[in-house]
């Protein structure tokens, strides 16, 4: 009987494996080439559908859902960056030196505010981080990187990014003053600045104009405003809610609001106003026309009878017009804080039994214009009755009134605005 060589047993057991490993592979080949065919027709109907690949940005790697911890950090710094929390950040632009952000810890619920660049001090307590007012081994140094992130310096070697926790952000919707600035509005260019402001109001006349409540601002790109409790003023106040202009497009601005700490923040789209067609009705609006002299004529203006000179302006506020008379007056005027609609008598011309006036009429927000001109006729007429000798006491001169359609400028267009 011949023994069995074990040596060739196992030779032949390496040779089935073989066998058996290869049709392993060329199944898996088979079936990857029928998935990949698949695959393709698949792709190929769907875009066919107009369906795109949904697609990520790339670099939001490391950064919030996909965050990961920095490699080769050393023990104590990946203990602390669990332990971290970064509850704010103070983007506001008034602040400087001043608080940067805000900290929180895990363990033990503390908080502490700090610049950027002040040492933070950490001590431990059992199982929990605390912050420390006296100097210990754990040292944290934040640095400010572009938009809400910080760079946390752990020690001498290790750093670590962090962004400001979602939880602990604070809406800002139900306050006053964010309200007031969602109610706001953009108004077009100023007409009057930009016709008759001359050298003296050429910047002013290039600002977007805002209207916040019943105040209006011009505005330009990083100007800045602060709530004093009842309305926005202009210029910086620490510890009071801030709001600045950062952007501007053909369809309105975008401002930025935050609360007194800078740590919550809004950013609000005040949207431009479309133009409505100014309609006037000169013999509505001036009536009963008398000259007074070669230069001044009186009228109804409203409901109030006024005297009127060449180079006059008037404004209705409310119900009642009134002149420009100062100075004082016509700054007041020009940056909004006497609003209403303008009447420019630019021409003023008494002759013999007729009165003739030229001017520019302007809406509220100075955005239209529209030019006027009134003929007046104030000879006296007898009366036509034929049974009576006309009295003098029933001899009244009557205005009639006739618009022009001036389809040009006025004479004195490009005259400037002279306090």
């Amino acid at each position: 009987m011949e023994l069995i060589n074990p040596s060739w047993k196992r030779l032949e057991r390496l040779a089935f494996k073989m066998q058996v490993g290869l049709a392993v592979v060329a199944t898996f080949i088979a079936t990857v080439g029928l998935l990949s065919l698949g695959d393709h027709s698949r792709e190929a109907s769907l875009m066919q559908s107009g369906f795109t690949w949904p697609q990520f940005d790339r670099a939001s790697l490391g950064k919030g859902p996909l965050g990961l911890l920095p490699k080769n950090l050393s023990p104590v710094a990946e203990l602390l960056a669990q332990e971290l929390i970064l509850i704010g950040k103070n983007t506001r632009p008034d602040s400087r030196g001043g608080p940067g952000i805000s900290l929180g810890l895990k363990s033990s619920g503390d908080r502490q505010d700090a610049a950027f660049g002040q040492k933070i001090y950490l001590s431990r307590d059992g199982g929990s981080y605390r912050f420390s007012k006296t100097a210990t081994d754990l040292m944290i140094l934040p640095l400010s990187l572009s938009g809400e992130e910080v760079l946390l310096q752990i020690g001498p070697t290790d750093e670590i990014v962090m962004t400001p926790s979602l939880f602990f952000q604070r809406s800002l919707e139900d306050e006053f003053y964010v309200q007031c600035v969602r109610k706001g509005k953009m108004w077009t260019s100023d007409q009057l600045l930009h016709q008759w402001g001359g050298e003296e109001y050429q910047e002013l006349s290039t600002k977007h104009k805002v209207e916040l409540g019943s105040r209006v601002y011009f505005l330009e790109m990083g100007d800045t405003l602060w709530w004093d409790g009842l309305a926005w003023r202009r210029g910086e106040e620490p510890g009071a809610p801030l709001m600045q202009m950062i952007s501007s497009h053909a369809k309105g601005v975008q401002m930025e609001v935050w609360d007194s700490t800078g740590y919550a923040t809004a950013k609000i789209e005040i949207p431009l106003q479309p133009s409505a067609q100014m309609v006037l009705k000169p013999d509505e609006m001036i009536t009963a026309i008398r000259p007074r002299s070669p230069t001044e004529i009186t009228c109804q203006l409203g409901q109030r009878r006024v005297i009127v000179k060449e180079g006059d302006w008037w404004v209705k506020t409310g119900r009642r017009w009134r002149p420009l008379k100062t100075a004082r007056d016509l700054e007041a005027f020009l940056h909004h804080e006497i609003q209403g609609e303008l009447v420019m008598f630019e021409k003023l011309e008494v002759g013999k039994g007729k009165v003739a006036l030229r001017g520019r009429c302007f809406d509220k927000m100075r955005t239209q214009s529209q030019p006027l001109a009134l003929i007046v006729n104030t000879e006296k007429k007898s009366s036509s009755h034929p049974r009576h000798e006309p009295s003098r006491s029933s001899m009244m001169a009557k205005n009639k009134i006739s618009s022009l359609d001036l389809g040009h400028q006025p004479s004195n267009q490009n005259q400037e605005i002279k306090p």
